[in-house]
């Protein structure tokens, strides 16, 4: 009988340390993905501009709440970057073209998830939800390089955009640099999106788990401003202020005479891997 008590007593123990905990939780996770910037306009700007790939980092810190029906809701706060890196060339104007967009936000998510709730270590974890977004920098350059028929040099044309400050190099017709004010940066600083995930849970610890996951975002709103900007010229008094587009409509680095500056809208994209840790602050 005293045999019989005791086993009772050690498989109590083993079930309570080993089911499901639930309650308040806080965690944290790195994002590693492949960004985009997606436009429908860049998109089929054929060889002279096309996407490259480009990489992008995000590290988060959660808070939430599981409930015993395997229902979690989340918050918490995101840094991190979606740059997009272009290439192209040109046969008919014989000239190469490199260009990269950075971009750096703080994100603040609503997420849902759904789990089984069991005492197996590992659980399949889905999730869906929504976020707001700040950017907090953004700058944009890219280059023309071509050969000069007359000497053969090569010539660089560069362009700048940082912020509101628009600047032009050539590396042969000096005379031809300037820079200028915008009276708005060609960048929106808020955004909605949404993101979705499908993952996986492993309990490492009584109250402790590791989380692995695909997870997708998705920029609902446009994140280029592509009304007319106003160029006012720095430090050149016989320019005159006058008003344009930073990005063309044909594609980004690209313009088409016969269009009326209708450019897509722009959405960022993010899709990779998310890996972190959660901690169950209490153990019900």
């Amino acid at each position: 009988m005293k045999k019989f008590i005791l086993v009772a007593i050690v498989i109590a123990i083993g079930m309570q340390v080993s089911a499901q905990v639930y309650g308040p939780f806080y965690g944290a996770n790195v994002f590693v993905n492949k960004s985009n910037l997606f436009n429908s306009d860049d998109l089929r700007a054929d060889s002279f501009q096309t996407y490259k790939m480009t990489p992008s980092f995000a590290g988060n810190f959660e808070i939430g709440y599981l409930y015993q029906n395997g229902l979690s809701v989340a918050t918490g706060i995101q840094y991190g970057t979606c740059n997009q890196q272009y290439v192209g060339k040109d046969n008919y104007y014989p000239y190469n073209l490199t260009g990269t967009t950075k971009t750096s936000s703080i994100r603040i998510p609503v997420i849902f998830g759904i789990q089984k709730m069991n005492d197996k270590k590992l659980k399949f974890l889905y999730t869906v939800g929504f976020y707001y977004s700040y950017n907090t920098a953004y700058s944009d350059k890219w280059e023309l390089t071509n050969k000069v028929p007359i000497n053969n040099v090569t010539q660089t044309q560069t362009y700048t955009v940082k912020d509101d400050i628009i600047s032009y190099e050539n590396n042969i017709n000096k005379q031809a640099n300037y820079s200028a004010n915008l009276d708005k940066r060609p960048y929106q600083r808020h955004g909605l999106g949404a993101l979705g995930s499908v993952g996986i849970k492993y309990q490492l610890k009584e109250k402790l788990e590791f989380l692995a996951q695909l997870k997708c975002e998705f920029t609902v709103t446009n994140a280029e401003i592509t009304d007319e900007i106003r160029f006012t010229p720095i430090n050149d008094p016989l320019s005159f202020p006058y008003s344009g587009h930073a990005f063309q409509n044909y594609a980004k680095f690209m313009d088409d005479k016969n269009s009326n500056w209708n450019r897509a809208s722009t959405h960022p994209f993010n899709l990779g891997i998310s890996v972190g840790v959660r901690y169950y602050i209490f153990d019900f």
